[in-house]
């Protein structure tokens, strides 16, 4: 389940921080840090805690804890999300949401996604938020946007260009239930609410010979 505090979103499924649409990359002992810290919020973890959940099968100094504090600390640019307990360790600060329903999904091959972000990035860039293998997606190709009443799908300058039903994008549109999006040879189908959609597919074979 994504967690969202300020303008960060941490998907422990997913091992991904992201800040808005843009992925923000740890090491992974400060990942996990970042993890041991959300899971045992508000509680504060002293610093032998830590080292033990974060080396489990290493005898490490506390200057090693301190250092990956402070290469948290960096990534986030703030020292207050992660507090320092006096003579004792560290806690978890910030007001932490959380996502506990997607509020749509995409169908793509017989298997769905459920974005939890405002923001969703589409193309073959690695940390893209709908990542497609497919040489003919660009890097960045798209994004769709969570607003207050809307979803709305805009392409990213992409090569090739997307395609919502016939029409090519010109600018940005807005997505309704059952909407099918074409990214080069790739449908996703775009779905609200709990339908469920039992047979989709993206016939990549059929839609190069239209």
């Amino acid at each position: 389940m994504a967690l969202r505090f300020g303008e960060f979103v941490f998907d422990p499924e997913q091992r991904r921080l992201a800040r808005g649409s843009e992925p923000v990359h740890l090491s992974p002992r400060t990942f996990k840090l970042l993890e041991v810290l959300l899971e045992a919020r508000p509680r504060a973890l002293s610093k032998r805690e830590l080292m033990e959940k974060i080396w489990p099968d290493a005898v490490v100094e506390e200057s090693n804890l301190k250092t990956t504090v402070s290469e948290l600390r960096t990534a986030l640019g703030t020292t207050d999300v992660i507090r320092t307990v006096q003579r004792y360790g560290y806690s978890f600060s910030a007001e932490v949401l959380t996502d506990s329903a997607p509020r749509y999904r995409l169908f793509i091959d017989g298997r769905h996604l459920a974005p939890s972000r405002e923001e969703a990035i589409i193309g073959r860039q690695a940390g893209c938020d709908i990542w497609i293998d497919s040489p003919d997606i660009s890097r960045r190709h798209a994004r769709i946007t969570v607003r207050p009443n809307a979803f709305v799908l805009e392409d990213l300058g992409s090569k090739n260009g997307t395609w919502v039903g016939g029409d090519r994008l010109a600018a940005p549109h807005e997505l309704q239930d059952g909407d099918r999006i074409r990214v080069a040879d790739v449908t996703l189908i775009f779905r609200t609410g709990s339908g469920e959609e039992s047979t989709v597919s993206a016939d990549r074979a059929s839609r190069r010979s239209q």
